[in-house]
């Protein structure tokens, strides 16, 4: 009997090939809203199918300093944005806070096309060693840190192999920078 297609996704990988995931190969996400604790996301496949809002409570409690709204220390992962879908991940906090944090972002779309969209907020948007996008529209917008602060000068790096991306900062503060 061959698989349903809310069962598996198809994706266009860093080559352009269309790859095809069993529903146990990835995690689709769900909306999150007035989250007072950090979501983890460890190394692997998410799916963004239709509209899905991740956002912050103006506190949280388990956060120190800048700490990400979502988290991915030392994880690798993968972000594939169906066509019509969008992520907005809001980080709602005041001062030194970022929206998503971790080590290694890949945005990947679902077809050629790529009409999926990534949105993300936050006094710095994203704070990460590497971001690679490979198709899909994404945004990140600082409202008072960064853009897109880069964790490490070493090994540090964006790379945008399709797709359209857009880095913004609302701030005197640069829009991309690393230490």
């Amino acid at each position: 009997m061959p698989a349903r297609a809310e069962d598996s996704v198809e994706y266009i990988d860093a080559q352009g090939t269309t790859v095809t995931l069993a529903s146990n190969q990835f995690k689709a996400l769900t909306n999150t809203t007035g989250s007072a604790t950090a979501i983890e996301w460890n190394s692997g496949f998410y799916v963004v199918r239709g509209n899905v809002t991740i956002s912050s409570a103006t506190e949280m409690t388990d956060t120190t300093g800048t700490r990400g709204l979502i988290q991915f220390s030392e994880q690798v992962v993968n972000l594939i944005l169906c066509d019509g879908a969008t992520l907005t991940v809001q980080d709602n906090r005041e001062g030194s806070s970022c929206a998503m944090e971790g080590k290694e972002l890949n945005i990947f779309a679902q077809t050629k096309e790529g009409t999926g969209r990534l949105i993300v907020k936050g006094d710095t948007a994203i704070k990460c060693m590497i971001l690679h996008v490979y198709g899909g529209a994404a945004t990140f917008e600082g409202s008072g840190g960064n853009g897109c602060y880069l964790n490490d000068g070493t090994g540090s790096s964006v790379t945008i192999d399709g797709g359209n991306v857009t880095f913004t900062n609302n701030s005197s503060n640069a829009t991309i920078c690393g230490p």
